[in-house]
């Protein structure tokens, strides 16, 4: 991934391998990807706008640190959510493929390549990550992926702000990002500690209450597409009262979502 021509590093594997292998403090963690988070920032890479046109986050500064913001929620996203067989890598996939459909553009452009390759060998890894499952990603994968996502989107949305606002990739990303938020600010009023390994995200409490890997995959699968179309519709028009409906509903599918989960675990109780 390059920003105005410029490579831009990821610290995310080796930080990832490193995790895997023998542990790394939360904090320690965190403040190593917010060194990988400053490099696409430090490049020029930045938030600006919302739903419609540019300039609806008119500071540069502000912008910057919204971006940061972003490629640290997307990477801790999607390690916390690697926890299922499938879930991850399926996600990898479908975000990636409703990405090059957003794009439209050449065959040949760069960023729509790495998408493939990215969903292709999503697809590939989901052969042996299927219920029952021989392998995952661990931190190391799940990071990467998660960076590479979150570059990509804030890549796309800083060259052409109009083409791509930036409502589109967090409608995309929404499955992952909402059980993550939900989560944290449950936990938060329940007086938890946040930085403490817990088993209270919305997928994990459907397989506590029974449910399969396959059925709780299939369920989140649904998500997935159905967000990822409320980003198509987002992405293919200009008038912005209908985005922000496309996003209301993306919402909406997430908090329904969240009411069926509790409504299963009220059932099993």
């Amino acid at each position: 991934m390059t920003a105005r021509g410029r490579a831009v590093p990821t610290l995310s594997p080796p930080l990832g391998l490193l995790d895997d292998l023998q542990g790394m403090n939360a904090v320690f963690k965190l403040v190593l990807q917010g060194v990988g988070a400053a490099f696409p920032v430090l490049l020029g890479m930045r938030i600006r706008s919302l739903v419609h046109f540019a300039g609806i986050v008119p500071s540069p500064i502000l912008g910057s640190v919204l971006a940061f913001v972003w490629i640290l929620l997307v990477i801790n996203a999607y390690n916390f959510m690697d926890g299922m067989d499938g879930k991850a890598g399926s996600f990898a996939m479908v975000v990636s493929l409703f990405l090059v459909i957003i794009m439209k553009g050449q065959p040949g452009d760069p960023v729509k390549i790495l998408l493939l390759l990215l969903a292709g060998a999503s697809g590939g890894f989901l052969i042996y990550n299927l219920t029952p499952s021989v392998t995952f990603m661990g931190d190391c994968g799940s990071q990467f992926v998660g960076f590479i996502l979150a570059v990509i989107t804030l890549h796309l949305h800083s060259e052409d702000p109009v083409r791509f606002p930036f409502g589109i990739f967090v409608i995309l990303l929404l499955p992952f990002l909402y059980d993550v938020l939900y989560t944290i600010g449950r936990r938060v009023l329940r007086g938890e500690n946040i930085l403490k390994a817990h088993r209270s995200h919305l997928y994990q409490r459907l397989l506590i209450a029974g449910w399969s890997h396959p059925a709780v995959l299939r369920l989140t699968f649904m998500t997935y597409l159905l967000c990822g179309l409320c980003a198509l519709g987002f992405a293919r028009t200009r008038l912005t009262g209908e985005r922000i409906a496309y996003g209301m509903v993306a919402l909406l599918i997430m908090i329904v979502y969240s009411i069926f989960v509790r409504l299963v675990e009220k059932r099993k109780v």
